[in-house]
């Protein structure tokens, strides 16, 4: 590395002595004025490599500085050089504010180190903002009263699910209840009919045989007094209705026995 740098500034200083040359000549200034703006473009170029190169050459030369002292010797002649660079490029301030379009198409180097902090960032711009984030841990308000209000609310919700569940179970034993009590109720009355029904033939039969003795009783007085009674006469006989006689129609009740005495 430290033999490229050598180069660069050895080509750097050659190109920057033509330049102030030409300046100083003033020939054509056609040609000359763009071979100048690509001279400067290819210093500004230089230029940015060799400060990007620079932090790394300082860490290896601190590394390298008790083995090898000559080097350190030619890198103080570099830097006595790059300070007469630096002071000659204030003079020529204006062939080099020329390029500063050229500035602007330089490649954007990361300069984020990985480890998220935003206050590594050595070549920002003045414009640029840092922005540091701090994370902050939640906390959450311990309150004293949440769990018991918890617990109760719990307890309730519970005894409401208890109580619930013991209506159902009593209303269901209610039902079955009732429903037991129709069940005998309508065997009851099953068992009436069909007794009724076995019973229905017997107590007709009884009150059959009750009229047939109340008739034998019945016919057995009239045979009894009939003889004391007058006979009957019909009325509508014609010619003979007024006759004392007896009707042919007339039925002896006692066959046995001659109505014509």
């Amino acid at each position: 590395m430290d033999v490229q740098q050598t180069k660069s500034a050895i080509e750097v200083t050659k190109i920057y002595d033509e330049l102030d040359s030409d300046v100083e000549e003033g020939g054509n200034e056609g040609k000359e004025c763009l071979e100048q703006q690509e001279d400067v473009s290819k210093l500004v170029n230089l230029f940015s490599h060799m400060s990007i190169t620079e932090p790394q050459n300082e860490q290896n030369d601190d590394t390298e500085s008790n083995s090898s002292p000559e080097p350190c010797a030619k890198r103080d002649d570099l830097s006595t050089a790059t300070t007469d660079e630096e002071s000659s490029t204030s003079d020529s301030s204006d062939t080099i504010d020329m390029s500063s379009d050229d500035e602007d198409n330089l490649p954007n180097l990361p300069t984020d180190r990985g480890d998220g902090d935003a206050d590594g960032c050595c070549g920002s711009d003045s414009n640029g903002h840092i922005i540091k984030v701090t994370m902050v841990p939640k906390t959450r308000e311990c309150d004293p009263g949440a769990y018991n209000r918890w617990l109760k609310a719990k307890n309730e919700e519970k005894r409401e699910v208890r109580q619930q569940e013991m209506q159902l179970k009593l209303q269901k034993q209610q039902e079955e209840e009732e429903r037991k009590e129709m069940n005998k109720q309508k065997i009851k009355q099953w068992m009436e009919r069909k007794k009724q029904e076995c019973v229905k033939p017997q107590k007709q039969q009884t009150e059959l045989n009750e009229k047939k003795k109340m008739s034998r009783a019945v016919y057995q007085d009239w045979l009894r007094t009939a003889k004391d009674k007058p006979k009957p006469v019909p009325l509508n006989q014609g010619p003979n209705t007024l006759r004392g006689t007896i009707s042919k129609i007339f039925v002896n009740p006692e066959p046995w026995k001659n109505n014509c005495e």
